[in-house]
């Protein structure tokens, strides 16, 4: 069907498509001006701020709603605009002051417009309509002021903006690196070159970007230090124009240190200085003229902590009498070695003879520990039980396989950083006290006839046992200096032997010494105590003096013996008498 209206609807429709392309040019035009001073904002603070990663996020989350609010100001109310055929030739009723013939002739054009009423008051309002569209000019009167104002805008802005990206393009790759978490830095007078850390024998060199150690064979890492020991600083820096600064500084951040201020005494542009005591991880950065690095970590190389286990071994003649030797200790490393063991304690004391096992532990590896016993060193050997840092003394020959008397040792453990446990490893092993045996002998008479049997009567007291037991004899012949003669054995039953203490009574026969009246003979009961293969321990009881006589000077002195004892009972009579007469 033909429409009278052709002329005007192409006029109308290319109105409307003019101004969705106006409505959208200036949405967007609005939208990327503001979005440009919004990321050239982020730039200004991330420079002026020296943002590290955390702050660059929470800047980008700001500047994103800062986006998203520019885009819902000026682009989305324009974008969300549409418009029709009707509303545009509505808009034109408007400018040119026309009656609504135009909605109406177009209305008459729709379909099913013939049942509305008249056909012929239709045909005419189309047919004045037609005729008017000839001479009607649709865009006279069109404004598009605001679309002028923000292309210039954003021309303005991105020109602007675009000439400083151009003019610094350091600066545009660094911030463009740092939008994308990279660690690029701002371009500066002083440039920090190069940085090396570490001690008197040993520098690093780290990455100025990233602060990590690049190892080719394995991946980057932090640059460490060792506890308690200095930490030295190298930086090498450069000057673009002017003078190379005369310090720079070390900041540390989250720490009690104070900052630490490096020198170029050589005036060649490499600052040198020196942490006394590195106690924890720290963070730092360089801080040269106008320069600054990122903030990089220190990791503490902690000491080696090396656990000490000590186990005794009984020796035989001590395990016979001890019960509890044949139990099991609980030690981790030492576990079923000896009776006594404690973990981390450097002091142990046994039974002379005893047997003592050693052992270590440490959370890192260790190169060759050693321990040195008078003046010798042995060295341990590490188990082969899986990932356990466990090392043993094997060596069958240090003075620890059977200690004969007090003993002082040191033990050196370095480990793979060349530290050293503090404070050093030292311990004693003490000999626990075992008395020799303790004698006590006994006789009647002080006379004796040469030829004479006396019976001497001995107890014997000792820890653990005896081994030999025998009687020394002296004889000073007629007031001349004392003589020793060939001893007399006693001899031992092993239940004797076995037991800690005894008695025993024998006769000493003197006829082999061939005394004469006038003689002095004096007899001392040795023992000595068993000490499996140990020399063994000898005590002597007091000296039991006796005179040689005849029979007459015997037989006198028992008269003399009993009349002393006559006189001891008569004596206690008399004072048991005396109490009870007190009493009544």
């Amino acid at each position: 069907m033909s429409s009278k209206l052709k002329t005007l609807r192409s006029n109308l429709d290319s109105l409307r498509k003019r101004r969705s392309s106006v409505r959208l040019t200036t949405a967007y035009s609005g939208f990327l001006a503001a979005a440009i001073w919004v990321v050239f904002g982020c730039f200004l603070l991330d420079w002026a701020l020296e943002m590290n990663g955390a702050q660059r996020v929470i800047l980008m989350l700001i500047s994103a709603y800062g986006l998203i609010y520019s885009f819902r100001r000026y682009a989305a109310p324009l974008l969300q605009s549409r418009e029709s055929l009707f509303q545009t030739a509505l808009l034109v009723e408007k400018t040119k002051g026309i009656d609504s013939d135009l909605i109406a002739a177009l209305q008459f054009e729709e379909p099913g417009a013939e049942d509305w009423g008249s056909a012929e008051l239709q045909d005419a309002v189309k047919d004045n309509v037609a005729e008017m569209s000839k001479g009607l000019d649709v865009f006279e009167g069109y404004s598009a002021d605001d679309l002028g104002k923000r292309v210039a805008a954003f021309l303005v802005s991105g020109l602007l903006v675009g000439f400083l990206a151009v003019t610094y393009p350091g600066y545009t790759s660094a911030f463009l690196d740092r939008l994308l978490f990279g660690a690029e830095l701002y371009p500066t007078n002083t440039t920090i070159e190069k940085i090396a850390i570490g001690g008197p024998d040993r520098m690093e060199d780290i990455n100025v970007r990233t602060g990590k150690i690049d190892d080719s064979e394995a991946k980057p890492r932090n640059p460490r230090g060792p506890f308690g020991k200095p930490l030295r600083f190298q930086i090498e820096c450069k000057q673009k124009q002017g003078d190379l600064p005369e310090k720079i500084k070390v900041e540390f951040d989250g720490t009690l240190e104070a900052d630490l201020t490096l020198n170029d005494e050589d005036k060649d542009g490499v600052y040198v200085g020196e942490l006394a005591r590195l106690t924890e991880g720290l963070d730092f950065r360089i801080r040269a003229g106008d320069g600054v690095t990122h903030w990089f970590e220190i990791e503490l190389i902690a000491l080696p902590k090396v656990d000490v286990e000590l186990a005794s071994t009984d020796p035989d003649y001590a395990r016979k009498k001890n019960t509890d030797a044949d139990k099991f200790n609980n030690c981790t490393m030492l576990g079923g070695k000896g009776r006594n063991c404690e973990t981390g304690n450097l002091q142990i004391e046994v039974k002379e003879g005893s047997r003592v096992d050693v052992a270590l532990r440490s959370d890192k590896d260790l190169k060759q520990p050693e321990i040195e016993i008078l003046k010798k060193r042995y060295k341990f050997v590490r188990r082969s039980e899986g990932d356990a840092k466990i090392w043993d003394l094997t060596v069958t020959d240090t003075p620890l396989a059977v200690v004969q008397k007090r003993l002082n040792y040191r033990i050196s453990a370095e480990d793979t950083d060349g530290l050293h446990p503090e404070p050093t490893i030292e311990g004693i092993v003490q000999i626990e006290s075992d008395k020799p045996p303790r004698v006590r002998a006994s006789m009647v008479s002080r006379y004796v006839l040469p030829t004479a049997k006396p019976m001497i009567d001995i107890k014997v007291v000792d820890d653990y046992g005896f081994s030999k037991a025998k009687i020394l004899v002296e004889v000073s012949r007629q007031k001349e200096e004392a003589e020793q003669e060939d001893p007399v054995v006693i001899t031992l039953s092993e239940e004797q032997k076995a037991s800690t203490s005894f008695k025993h009574r024998l006769a000493c026969d003197l006829t082999p010494y061939e005394l004469v009246k006038g003689d002095v003979v004096r007899l001392f009961v040795e023992v000595t105590d068993d000490r499996g293969d140990l020399q063994g321990e000898s005590s002597k009881s007091e000296a039991l003096s006796m005179q040689v006589t005849d029979l007459p000077g015997f037989l006198k002195s028992i008269n003399e013996l009993d009349e002393r004892s006559v006189r001891q009972i008569d004596a206690i009579i008399e004072k048991e008498l005396g109490i009870q007469g007190e009493s009544k």
